[in-house]
């Protein structure tokens, strides 16, 4: 009988995702995994199996934690138009707050590893589609309140709307000016004008 596991999982996975979030796969080591986990190699490859395992993991645990709380704000505000707004707007101040800027752990994911690793690429496409989904749901309360207009169709303004936030995100990753990037959430949500 194996001894008992002496850390919490979720919490070192949880580290593990900000890990890769904030330098992406290839550039984060196991050593620095090890590190940040706090895990010895016997512990992580008994636990995880291998480094990309845990990426596979860690993306779940995104779409799971931070992708369902952006989810939350689209649907849980009575008003689509404000869900929206606040999401973006939630981007700019955090680029003002001079945090580390990292992207979209899916938008950084579908870049670096999305077109040679199909595992990667079909997790990146639940978790963009789990916020298309809420997007969709906040522009057709939007619509149906009459806050936005109804031109265009639901699915394709949210599509439109999830582009452009991954965009504003790394944007904001790149070091953008706070100007460029409201003139950015401007534009963007203008689209929402009837």
């Amino acid at each position: 009988m194996g001894r008992p596991r002496e850390f919490d999982e979720t919490n070192v996975l949880e580290r593990a995702m900000q890990s890769f979030w904030a330098r992406g796969y290839e550039a984060t080591s196991l050593h620095d995994l090890l590190l940040v986990m706090g895990l010895s190699k016997s512990s992580f490859y008994e636990t995880f199996g291998s480094k990309h395992e845990l990426f596979l993991r860690s993306l779940e645990h995104y779409t799971a934690t931070v992708v369902r709380d952006a989810g939350d704000v689209l649907k849980q505000e009575p008003s689509g138009r404000k869900a929206i707004s606040y999401v973006f707007e939630s981007i700019l101040a955090e680029a003002r707050g001079g945090g580390l800027q990292r992207g979209c752990m899916l938008g950084n994911s579908a870049s670096e590893l999305a077109p040679h690793d199909a595992e990667a690429a079909d997790l990146v496409q639940k978790g963009l589609k789990r916020l298309d989904d809420a997007f969709r749901g906040a522009v057709q309360r939007g619509q149906k309140a009459g806050e936005i207009s109804k031109k265009q169709d639901a699915r394709a303004l949210a599509r439109f709307l999830h582009s452009n936030l991954i965009g504003l995100r790394l944007m904001a990753k790149a070091g953008v000016s706070q100007a460029a990037l409201k003139d950015i959430m401007n534009v963007t949500l203008s689209t929402l004008d009837r």
